[in-house]
């Protein structure tokens, strides 16, 4: 009897002593990982879908974004909104409706060691978005294509990072085809983004059967997302239609510009 009651207390021991030891390790308090899967976003109309985002705030937790809004005609969804774990959020809506991204393999090629292009948060696939991070300087960027009727198509771009409370850097019509990274940039002394696209699609006037044809002129916009000044946003738009096209200036006119089978282009 005596030994029975010796080993009930030595278990009762251990078992207040298992529990005292979790409690410890506990404060109570919820890891952002906890919160992002706990919050509630089935309130939101149209609801998309939420994606964890690498911290941009310095808590060291990971931000949240979210994809919702009906959009009144085309499109997926209207409202995109990062929510941050430090405190505050970040809303951008554009009411013709976001559309997917368009084939974003062509830019994750840019994947570097110290640079990130990528259509995956947290593990999840995201159609929709495409980040864009330079380790080094910590610039981070969101793209997000609007949903494109007839030639045109919308493009915004977000700063993760924004500076003086400006989140918006791009809100227009842009037909996006590249995204390069550029070491140094006039009056800027860091790495850089450059988006390369145009306003509309190129007007295709004749084609040949030997694979030259002609359009009409349409230079490529090039939009560093760094903080320069218009000339020199202006000489890299010259210099990179000078060596990659042509240059008649920043709009699109009715110049004809023909494009030999193999060889560069030229006005006719």
């Amino acid at each position: 009897m005596k030994n029975k009651l010796t080993l009930f207390l030595f278990a009762l021991l251990l078992w207040n002593c298992k529990g005292k030891t979790s409690t410890d390790e506990s404060d109570g308090t919820t890891t952002a990982e906890e919160s992002v899967a706990t919050a509630d976003y089935s309130s939101l109309e149209n609801l998309i879908g939420t994606y964890p985002l690498d911290d941009m705030d310095g808590d060291g937790k990971p931000e949240t974004i979210v994809l919702y809004g009906q959009p009144q005609d085309a499109g997926v969804f209207t409202q995109i909104r990062i929510d941050y774990s430090n405190a505050g959020s970040m809303a951008h809506t554009y009411a013709e409706g976001y559309d997917k991204i368009s084939e974003p393999e062509r830019f994750t090629r840019l994947t570097q060691s110290d640079v990130i292009v990528s259509n995956v948060f947290g593990g999840k696939e995201c159609p929709y978005l495409l980040r864009l991070q330079h380790k080094g300087t910590k610039n981070a960027f969101l793209i997000i294509e609007g949903y494109g009727y007839a030639n045109e198509s919308r493009l915004t771009v977000l700063d993760l990072v924004p500076q003086e409370g400006e989140s918006v850097m791009l809100d227009e019509h842009f037909v996006l085809n590249d995204i390069l990274l550029e070491k140094s940039l006039p009056g800027y002394n860091q790495p850089a983004f450059v988006l390369i696209g145009k306003k509309s699609l190129d007007e295709l006037l004749g084609q040949n059967e030997d694979g030259s044809y002609s359009m009409t002129y349409c230079p490529h916009l090039t939009v560093p997302l760094a903080p320069v000044g218009n000339d020199a946003k202006m000489a890299y738009m010259k210099a990179y239609n000078e060596k990659h096209y042509l240059w008649d200036g920043p709009e699109c006119n009715e110049r004809i510009v023909f494009f030999p089978a193999n060889g560069k282009p030229y006005f006719q």
